[in-house]
């Protein structure tokens, strides 16, 4: 037996086990489907403090990365109760900083939840075997634009270009690997290209795209710091992405992992219906900082303007919530999809 043909038969036994463990759950707690969105599904959870990237539109941007970390088996303790105080939930984010910074830890501690998704930001390899986990690239633009958003944390010898390390990680990766943009006004104008690139170019899955969230900043007349300001969308520009989210999905199927009714969500006239006061994550979603202490609202914590949120999680829990199952598994469903490989 080839290795190829060995991580593929214990990928299969992993889908096995985790759909077990998935229809369990589901069969054990019923009210995943009768409470109206009131019970948590979803963990999200910062398994690493620190990061090797300086992002301009990170909500931590400008803050240390030199935090000290939770030690690795009292951090899976943590996870094992947590995993025991809410045993509805079936999925699990992994954040940070970057996960990928405690790759031993992470390989261990996804294997605690049946679905897991990884957000990582690309320039640390994703090799050797994961439990029914998928992960989700940022990519904020094409090469020009992401090396200007992301950069590496200190400047000097090492530098690098993060999007072509994000690129060779893609193509090389030993899981099933996906891209999310968070869309800003500083490309904007790059999506349809990016997407036509990484569809050629590399071996992901598809795209999830979010609009850029702000800090809300009550001393300035602007509500949100200089830098948002220059990120930020205004109602208009964020109307114009919508329209191009839309004719991405119809040019792309599925390779865009949103319904055209996620996408809806994000327009100005819809924004409150699945944002603010009537967001769905504090009920399904529980989510702790890289200390486990539990992170409010939700997985941004503190600080951030709810009412001008674009994350995508919103409109996934909404769909949920709403009786929209499908829209639902088409993302949860992305850690059944192998890697796939350019002939």
């Amino acid at each position: 037996m080839s290795i190829s043909e060995l991580v593929d038969g214990r990928r299969l036994g992993n889908y096995v086990n985790g759909a077990g463990r998935l229809a369990a759950t589901i069969i054990q707690h019923p009210e995943i489907f009768t409470s109206g969105g009131k019970t948590p599904i979803t963990a999200s959870i910062d398994i690493a403090a620190n990061c090797n990237l300086r992002c301009k539109h990170c909500f931590l941007y400008g803050k240390e990365h030199e935090l000290a970390e939770v030690e690795d088996e009292r951090f899976l303790d943590q996870v094992k109760n947590f995993k025991q105080e809410h045993p509805s939930i079936f999925h699990s984010n992994w954040l940070g900083g970057e996960p990928l910074w405690r790759k031993e830890l992470l390989r261990k501690a996804v294997r605690l939840f049946p679905i897991n998704w990884v957000v990582t930001n690309g320039t640390i390899p994703i090799d050797g075997e994961w439990y029914n986990t998928a992960f989700f690239i940022s990519i904020d633009g094409t090469r020009k634009i992401h090396n200007q958003i992301r950069q590496p944390w200190k400047a000097g010898s090492s530098q690098y270009s993060v999007y072509d390390r994000a690129k060779h990680t893609a193509n090389s990766a030993s899981a099933p690997t996906f891209v999310h943009t968070t869309i800003n006004q500083l490309n904007a104008h790059t999506i349809p290209d990016l997407v036509n690139e990484w569809k050629n170019d590399t071996t992901v899955g598809g795209f999830q795209f979010s609009l850029h969230t702000p800090q809300k900043i009550r001393t300035r007349e602007s509500g949100m710091s200089p830098i948002d300001e220059r990120l930020f969308l205004q109602p208009e520009e964020r109307s114009q992405v919508v329209g191009v989210l839309h004719d991405l999905k119809d040019q792309y199927g599925n390779f865009v992992l949103m319904t055209h009714g996620q996408i809806d969500l994000l327009s100005p006239d819809a924004q409150l219906v699945a944002y603010g006061k009537n967001c769905p994550l504090p009920d399904m979603v529980v989510s702790v900082d890289s200390q486990f202490q539990q992170k409010s609202p939700c997985v941004m914590g503190p600080g951030m303007d709810c009412n001008k949120c674009g994350c995508i999680a919103p409109t996934m829990t909404h769909q949920w919530k709403n009786g929209d199952v499908g829209s639902f598994l088409l993302n949860a469903g992305t850690f059944f999809k192998p890697p796939q490989r350019n002939e």
